[in-house]
């Protein structure tokens, strides 16, 4: 059997390696209800799909996108951020 270097790491330790953010946490709450949302799915496998819904009477909004994580200590990465165009399907594709 081939010994395995030890600096070899593996897909889960290069993901949470990567370059993690505190910009998931909520600084600006929705105190009325003036938007509210929610994911079809907790979790997805990559190149599954997940559906975002959100309630508001705003015409535009803006949505990021985070992958929740160690991170460092930060608690997620930003994958997807600035999309403003409600009822788009966008396809986001990723190697994890």
């Amino acid at each position: 059997m081939p010994r395995v270097a030890r600096s070899e790491i593996n897909p889960i330790q290069r993901e949470n390696a990567r370059l993690g953010t505190f910009d998931w946490r909520v600084t600006n709450p929705a105190l009325h209800r003036e938007i509210e949302g929610y994911a079809s799915l907790t979790s997805v496998n990559q190149g599954d799909d997940i559906s975002l819904f959100v309630s508001t009477a705003e015409p535009n909004y803006t949505i990021d996108i985070f992958r929740m994580g160690w991170y460092g200590g930060t608690g997620a990465r930003k994958v997807l951020g600035g999309l403003t165009t409600p009822d788009e399907v966008i396809r986001v594709t990723q190697e994890f």
